[in-house]
């Protein structure tokens, strides 16, 4: 089950639905269930044993970006990105990753990025930029939370 710590922020969340205005997420799908509010119910019923996690609750999760914008708008104070995570983190420990992100952990697992690609040739690109450091984008892998792949 859920951690006892993140069970008090489900209380603080007084469904306002300002957490909607900046979620990118919830401005492109519409639907309840994608809004930080309605994954914090979710996350609620399931703490309570109320819900399981099935495949469409994982996916539910998955698609949140892990921004940190509804935690910023929110007047209560809820850490909703906490709550995310934690979250993902049990999903991903009762039924495994979610297929979308298997091939970014493999990715970073095998080749250090989530591109797969050759780390010597990820750089390419900059060549033809005169402005930048040659110090910058210097990295043998990925550095865990240093970009979108610290999240998975």
């Amino acid at each position: 089950m859920i951690l006892n710590e993140i069970a008090d922020e489900f209380d603080q969340c007084i469904k306002c639905g300002l957490c909607q205005a900046t979620c990118p997420v919830c401005k492109e799908l519409l639907l309840e269930k994608y809004t930080p509010r309605g994954k914090v119910q979710l996350a609620r019923y399931y703490g309570k044993g109320e819900l399981d996690l099935s495949g469409h609750f994982r996916d539910i999760f998955a698609k949140c970006l892990l921004c940190g914008s509804c935690s910023v708008t929110c007047p209560s104070g809820v850490d909703l990105k906490q709550i995310f995570l934690e979250m993902r983190r049990e999903i991903a420990e009762k039924r495994g990753l979610h297929p979308a992100m298997e091939k970014a952990v493999t990715a970073v697992s095998s080749k250090g990025n989530i591109s797969s690609e050759d780390n010597l040739e990820r750089t390419e690109w900059r060549e033809s930029l005169k402005s930048i450091p040659d110090h910058l984008y210097e990295k043998d892998k990925a550095e865990n939370g240093s970009s979108c792949d610290g999240h998975y």
